[in-house]
């Protein structure tokens, strides 16, 4: 094991010798399988090692005991540790977002502040086979290209440093073996068998059915990851390096947000989509598949002098005008004054502004989703406003509820009024429901069994 593991961190460069490497250890098998294994190969490697953990701060004394196991781990070993924690719970309440994606970009920008302030030059993360195969799926699942598929990287550079993922060619139960054989110790975490997360349910139920068609599935998976990630990486250098040759601006107007439209649609329709991408993300807009099919449907219609435009993330526009594709900032009006009603149960409150009325109902059974009562205080009816966030059920993850409106195609002049449903949990508003859109997972009620809540909009008049 530690010969293959030396092999790949040669092979794709991860290590040099005299690199300070923190290693990235939770207490959990993985990543003191990956401190144990890097320990042994430390002097065939010449590098420096160290221990960094990040306490989340979601289980308690469970999570402190986590720390603390670390902490002793590297003493034993003699290394210098570093440690970071916050309260990943309020700050996904606070952004709006999953606990997952909380504690993903907590636990990363620690990492980056560590390489930044204690003279890392890398640190190394243990993620397996098996989470390869995990992340390609669900991507996958979510409705990812080649950039998805591509999965995790083996390294995520950035100025000063990078991230390394030295076992991705190992699957768990390899690493779980190995730390049973040197009777080496580490700490389980029981929220990684709760199903309500994504990754968890994927583990426990869906990947054992599709070992039923092919038993070696997460290797498969992980090879398609390579297969993307090489496809990926050889596309980035092509565009990266041929941009101006493939799409040049315009002759007669040299800023960079004008390109030639003939040039562009010159190209075939996979080289297209590239360069859209490409040139939006020169202005810092990353563009989702819709949001590049739509420049290319509205490209593709006859040509005219009057402009035509496509809305896109970041208050940009994309406007096509005399045979020329544009980026602009969007000139954006200021809302009207705020509205916010209260919403009796049962009961129906009408909203002015969006032309809606907004109807709560009690129902004992209904074939589909209800809301739990039970997890929802008082309603109120307000307009959305900049900043607000929303995670539709059967959606890849929380999203600005502007993106939202902007890709189901409200006309401009009602997403501007168009009303959302709060109420208060734990001290923090959280939006119940968005007209037009799916409940939220975590107030559906289970089984859709009543008692349950049904809220539904309609046209006034």
């Amino acid at each position: 094991m530690q010969d293959r593991l030396l092999d790949y961190v040669r092979r794709h460069q991860l290590m040099r010798a005299g690199d300070r490497v923190g290693i990235a250890v939770s207490g959990g098998a993985d990543s003191v399988a990956l401190l144990r294994l890097l320990l042994e190969l430390r002097e065939r490697l010449g590098v420096v090692l160290a221990v960094v953990h990040f306490n989340h701060k979601l289980r308690g004394k469970e999570s402190d005991q986590d720390e603390q196991f670390v902490r002793e781990l590297a003493a034993a070993h003699d290394l210098q540790f570093f440690a970071g924690s916050a309260d990943t719970r309020a700050y996904a309440n606070e952004r709006k977002c999953g606990i997952e994606a909380a504690a993903r970009e907590l636990r990363y920008a620690f990492f980056w502040k560590a390489i930044g302030q204690q003279s890392l030059k890398r640190i190394a993360t243990a993620h397996t086979l098996d989470d390869q195969a995990e992340t390609v799926f669900l991507r996958f699942l979510r409705g990812a290209g080649t950039r998805g598929l591509a999965g995790i990287y083996p390294e995520v550079k950035e100025s000063g440093g990078s991230i390394v993922r030295p076992l991705l060619e190992f699957r768990r139960a390899q690493l779980r073996d190995y730390l049973k054989h040197s009777s080496q110790p580490w700490r389980e975490d029981a929220s990684n068998q709760d199903a309500a997360f994504a990754r968890n349910k994927l583990r426990q139920e869906l990947m054992p059915k599709l070992r039923e068609f092919n038993a070696a599935i997460e290797q498969v998976l992980s090879e398609t990851a390579d297969i993307a990630r090489t496809e990926e990486e050889y596309w980035h250098e092509i565009i990266s390096r041929d941009v101006h040759d493939l799409l040049p601006q315009s002759s007669f107007d040299h800023r960079p947000e004008a390109v030639a439209l003939a040039k562009l649609l010159s190209h075939p329709l996979a080289l297209q989509r590239r360069l859209l991408r490409a040139f939006a993300e020169r202005h810092g807009i990353r563009l989702e598949f819709h949001h590049v099919q739509q420049v290319l449907d509205l490209a593709a219609e006859p040509p005219t002098r009057a402009e035509k435009r496509v809305e896109l993330p970041g208050d940009w526009d994309a406007c096509i005008v005399e045979r020329e594709l544009r980026l602009q900032k969007r000139c954006l009006t200021e809302q009207e004054e705020n509205y916010e009603f209260a919403l009796p149960v049962p009961g129906e409150v009408e909203v002015p502004a969006a032309g809606l009325t907004i109807a709560a109902r009690l129902l004992e059974f209904r074939e589909g989703d209800l809301l739990d009562p039970g997890q929802i205080g008082s309603l109120r009816v307000r307009n959305w406003r900049p900043g607000d966030r929303y995670w539709p059920v059967h959606t890849r993850g929380p999203k600005k509820l502007k993106e939202l409106l902007q890709a189901r195609h409200v006309p401009a002049e009602a997403r501007a009024h168009w009303p959302v449903i709060v109420t208060e949990v734990g001290g923090s508003e959280q939006i119940v429901w968005v007209p037009g859109f799916a409940f939220p997972e975590q107030f559906l009620l289970p089984n859709g069994n009543g008692p349950g809540l049904m809220l539904e909009h309609r046209a006034r008049g």
